[in-house]
């Protein structure tokens, strides 16, 4: 698609600090060649040693931001990039699509007040070599592929709240996906419809030329078809921009939410095997218990006292049951911490959502009324032509010019005679 409607402004609500991303320009050559984007950076936060930056990244820049901001903010529903495209990567307008997405991904993390927190942001918006950031941080992208891997965890707890988010998510993916999908055919139909309309005028003012009588309507009708066509086109990137890739956006969206809920199944996890190993010292210091002594090697050759060694082992578990319980106590409070993050980030999310859509969808079916009156007050000025060339009547066709010199030949020819006639007579009166 080839729209260029800028609707990131959208999603922005705070001024301290505000990215766009613009001048896509294709670096190296053969299979080193790859598109980078100017990333431009404004900002108020002290945080930043300056007000304005501007730096060039390519898309294995953006994955890494984001898999830093999934290690940062694990409870963060981190906003989707779009999907890596192998063929077709440097067509025009697919370009364009992934700047206007890359975009939108950095104006949402920009926006979030503990995104934007994230030290690799920082580094991301204004550091000049970007390489050695990456280096520095040699956590980089842990959690950037921990969707699949993840995905099947068995878990102790009642986790029906969750599953539930995430069951909803997958079948909210799906329908996104397909309105997306909807409104593509909806943009290939209106950009045909308005070169349709285009090809109407010059047909129409040829027809013209060999109809006079009806030319003044079919002139009309011809320039209120091109306009009518003009009104198309904008429409249609109205579909594109307001719509399709917004629409693409919410069901990759729907992708983040779950990577959210199974980084949150990880925490679970974590405290889930915290829990067994306390548990498994607890029932080895329980068996000991009952035990009449330890019988190791040194007490087989009684150098150890087996109810001393006993001892030195429930002493030696009392430390390490102590440690596991602080440990589980620690993993517990983390869970529950998550859980209540994560409950709220999603919330958050949804109205963030609800209220972005709310605009989108504002605007584009003000832009399709805006159109809608304008196309009709444009066909309905053509009304009056039509009705006025009706009323006239035929009007006389031009004569072919051969015929128009025939006649004046004629009518010369005649006109000479009758005046050398008359001319003959007063000469015979005169004598």
């Amino acid at each position: 698609m080839e729209a260029t409607m800028d609707v990131s402004g959208f999603l922005s609500k705070q001024t301290d600090l505000i990215v766009t991303v613009t001048d896509a320009k294709t670096q190296g050559s053969g299979i080193k060649e790859f598109t980078d984007f100017a990333v431009h950076t404004k900002t108020t936060l002290a945080t930043f040693e300056g007000t304005a930056f501007e730096v060039r990244r390519r898309y294995s820049d953006f994955v890494w931001l984001r898999g830093r901001i999934s290690v940062s903010c694990p409870h963060c529903v981190v906003p989707p990039l779009p999907e890596k495209k192998a063929i077709g990567g440097k067509q025009e307008a697919f370009v364009e699509e992934r700047r206007r997405a890359l975009e939108r991904f950095l104006v949402i993390v920009s926006d979030h007040e503990e995104m934007r927190e994230a030290g690799a942001v920082k580094s991301f918006l204004c550091a000049e070599n970007l390489e050695a950031a990456k280096k520095e941080d040699a956590a980089a992208g842990v959690f950037s592929g921990i969707g699949d891997a993840i995905a099947n965890l068995r878990l102790k707890g009642d986790n029906a709240e969750f599953e539930a988010l995430k069951s909803k998510a997958a079948s909210l993916k799906g329908g996104w996906a397909e309105l997306a999908r909807c409104c593509e055919r909806l943009y290939a139909n209106h950009t045909e419809q308005a070169a349709i309309l285009g090809e109407m005028e010059p047909l129409l003012a040829a027809v013209a030329e060999s109809e006079p009588n009806e030319g003044g309507m079919l002139l009309a009708v011809g320039s209120a078809a091109k306009k009518a066509g003009e009104l198309q086109a904008g429409a249609a990137v109205s579909d594109a921009a307001l719509l399709a890739g917004n629409f693409k956006q919410y069901a990759a969206s729907m992708d983040a939410v779950v990577e959210t809920l199974r980084r949150r199944d990880m925490a679970e996890k974590s405290q889930n095997d915290a829990d067994d190993a306390h548990g498994k010292l607890v029932a080895e210091k329980d068996a000991l218990e009952q035990a009449d002594g330890v019988r190791s090697f040194s007490t087989m050759f009684k150098k150890k006292d087996p109810a001393e060694a006993k001892a030195e082992k429930m002493n030696e578990l009392s430390e390490k049951i102590e440690a596991a319980a602080q440990e589980l106590e620690t993993k517990t409070a983390q869970m529950h911490k998550m859980n209540r993050e994560v409950k709220q980030e999603i919330e958050q999310w949804e109205g963030s959502k609800r209220n972005h859509l709310s605009e989108i969808l504002r605007s584009w079916v003000g832009a399709r009324a805006d159109t809608a009156k304008a196309a009709q007050t444009l066909w309905r000025e053509v009304l009056p032509e039509i009705e006025e060339a009706l009323k006239a009547g035929p009007v006389a066709a031009p004569r072919p010019k051969a015929a128009a010199a025939d006649d004046a030949s004629s009518a010369g020819g005649a006109g000479d005679g009758k005046g050398e006639g008359e001319v003959e007579d007063a000469d015979e009166d005169d004598e």
